[in-house]
């Protein structure tokens, strides 16, 4: 099964809050890693592929409702994640929380 398979790398962590395998983007030679990133996100900006601009409020009261979809209910809702989540939880752990 998924659970006993032998993952491809496991860090090695000095505690609980080691954050020695994130980059550190206040330190110029771990941005230099970024250049390339950083000067494509500055070219589509410059073009503006990501400077479209949306009205919010056009979209209030937009539900989406897709045809033939198991996860609503009677009211043509969808059941929320929090729900499956609290589920999958419960199976996984084998109690339910309160």
């Amino acid at each position: 099964s998924l659970r006993e398979r032998v993952p491809p790398f496991t860090p090695q962590l000095d505690d609980e809050e080691d954050a020695g395998y994130f980059d550190d983007f206040t330190n110029e030679s771990d941005m230099a890693k970024y250049k390339e990133v950083m000067a494509k996100r500055a070219n589509d900006e410059k073009l503006g592929y990501n400077s479209v601009k949306t009205d919010q409020k056009s979209f209030v009261g937009f539900t989406f409702k897709h045809k033939g979809n198991p996860n609503l209910n009677p009211n043509n809702i969808l059941s929320p994640l929090l729900i499956n989540a609290q589920n999958s939880y419960r199976d996984y752990h084998g109690y339910s929380e309160p």
